[in-house]
C-alpha cells in the first residue's frame, strides 16, 4: 500500500508520448502511483505478406517506455487495491481513448475519492468527477506513439487548433496542473 494521501495518475494507452511524459512528471511531482487503462487485445490476424495486431491500443509500448508502466492490467489491479485500502486520496484521470474505457469496477472505486478528469469524449465517469477539463482530440493535436516494434511514429494534427474551443493538448493541461507550464498558477 502507498502512504495515505497518494495521488493516482491514470493515463490511457491511447495517450501520446508527450501526454504520457507530462502525466509521469505529474505523478513524480505529487507522490503517487501510475495506472493505465487499455482496451483488451483481440486475436492477431495473419495474412500472406502482412499482419494485423489484435492490440488496438496505439501506444502500449509508449506506456511502458515513457510512462513506466509495463503491464496496464497489473497497474489497474494495484490502483484498485490502493483505492480500497485508503492508499489513494485523489486521482487525475486522462481519457484519451475515443471509446468508453473506464470499467465499471474502476468507476465504482473512483467514487470513493475526488478526482479530476481530462477528456475529449463523453464517458459516463465524467459525471462523477469534481472537475472535467477539456483536452484536444488526436485530430487537433500532433504527437508520437511507439509502435509494437519500438519505433517512434510521429503524426500531425489533422485540423488546426480551434480559437473557440477551450480544449488544449493534455500535456499542456497536465503541466499547468503541476505548475510547470507558463501561465500556471
Amino acid at each position: 500500500a502507498r502512504p495515505p494521501g497518494a495521488v493516482a495518475v491514470i493515463a490511457s494507452a491511447w495517450s501520446t508520448n508527450e501526454d504520457l511524459l507530462a502525466a509521469r512528471e505529474l505523478a513524480d511531482f505529487a507522490p503517487g502511483i501510475r495506472a493505465v487503462i487499455a482496451r483488451a487485445p483481440v486475436e492477431d490476424r495473419k495474412f500472406p505478406g502482412f499482419f494485423i495486431s489484435g492490440d488496438k491500443n496505439p501506444n502500449r509500448a509508449g506506456v511502458r517506455d515513457v510512462f513506466g508502466v509495463p503491464d496496464a492490467d497489473a497497474s489497474v489491479r494495484d490502483l484498485m487495491k490502493n483505492l480500497g485500502n485508503g492508499g489513494v486520496s485523489f486521482a487525475v484521470l486522462i481519457l484519451s481513448d475515443p471509446h468508453d474505457t473506464v470499467s465499471a469496477s474502476l468507476a465504482a472505486a473512483l467514487t470513493k475519492i475526488p478526482f479530476v478528469a481530462l477528456a475529449h469524449t463523453r464517458d459516463p465517469i465524467l459525471a462523477r468527477a469534481r472537475v472535467v477539463l477539456p483536452i484536444a482530440t488526436h485530430y487537433e493535436n500532433g504527437g508520437t506513439y511507439v509502435n509494437k516494434d519500438g519505433r517512434a511514429q510521429a503524426f500531425a494534427a489533422a485540423v488546426g487548433e480551434s480559437t473557440t474551443s477551450a480544449a488544449r493538448p493534455a500535456a499542456r493541461v497536465l503541466r499547468e496542473m503541476a505548475g510547470a507550464e507558463p501561465g500556471a498558477r
